[in-house]
């Protein structure tokens, strides 16, 4: 079996397209993870709706200030207690929609077929036509941010490597980012995973801000990624210049659901 596991926080506005994105792609066992603040937070009860209506799994409200350092020991958790060692998993931050180069039920069986255990990602980071921010819609994200760029890589200078598929026993660390040692990973050069990354609305200034002070008082040292970002809005008019080669824009990609079948592509 395939599962999709999640973990978000009281954002919720693109929980309903990216429950409703990986249901497109074939995965019904959706598994989701709040994390909150406290256990009176208003985002419960609209968390509960909108996963009860996209047909998914609430599986844990996690009540924690610090989250950054324990996300992953609550992923493994949840995947021990509604997984299966054999079964897959696909894991994917709120803001992160996967396109695949092939339907994820023939990238498993080839998988299996290698005695692969994982296979990666990169994240490319979606941004609109002028590089300003706007209001977010979210059932209409492909359109309103019709352009690939590298924020994360280039101006961040942050890692865009992503674990996003794997047999459920294999560890990811912070931000699934790398697996632990003991897994096999599947080739770049046969599968690999274009990241979608749907953060640069206009709220990204204030939760870049808000993220920048957490990790300073955490002491993570990965602070510097945010103060990098907020540093380059300043010497850019607030904006992400669109024209600037370190960006490296191009035409983004659209999202259509791919057929459940295994491609001639991938032989064994």
């Amino acid at each position: 079996m395939i599962f999709y596991y999640t973990c978000v926080g009281s954002d919720l506005r693109l929980l309903p397209p990216l429950l409703q994105h990986y249901r497109n792609l074939g995965l019904e066992q959706r598994l989701v993870v709040l994390n909150t603040r406290s256990p009176f937070d208003r985002s419960i009860s609209r968390a509960r709706k909108i996963v009860y209506e996209s047909g998914a799994l609430l599986a844990k409200v996690w009540v924690e200030t610090d989250w950054n350092a324990k996300q992953h020991l609550i992923r493994e958790e949840v995947l021990q207690a509604h997984c299966a060692k054999e079964d897959w998993v696909v894991t994917s931050d709120i803001d992160e929609f996967h396109i695949y180069p092939q339907a994820v039920t023939a990238m498993v069986e080839y998988c299996e077929r290698k005695g692969y255990d994982y296979v990666t990602g990169g994240v490319i980071d979606r941004i609109s036509r002028d590089g300003r921010f706007p209001v977010l819609r979210p059932d209409d994200l492909w359109n309103q941010f019709p352009l690939e760029a590298k924020v994360t890589e280039n101006i961040m200078k942050a890692c865009c490597d992503k674990v996003v598929l794997c047999r459920a026993w294999v560890k990811n660390n912070l931000g699934q980012h790398f697996a632990e040692p003991g897994a096999r990973p599947c080739p770049k050069e046969e599968l690999f995973v274009k990241v979608h990354h749907f953060k640069w609305d206009r709220t990204v200034r204030r939760r870049s801000g808000i993220r920048l002070k957490e990790l300073l008082k955490g002491r993570h040292y990965w602070w510097v990624e945010n103060d990098r970002f907020l540093r380059y809005l300043k010497e850019n008019e607030q904006r992400l210049n669109v024209a600037d080669p370190l960006l490296d824009v191009r035409d983004g990609e659209r999202f259509e659901p791919l057929a459940l079948t295994l491609p001639a592509s991938l032989s064994y």
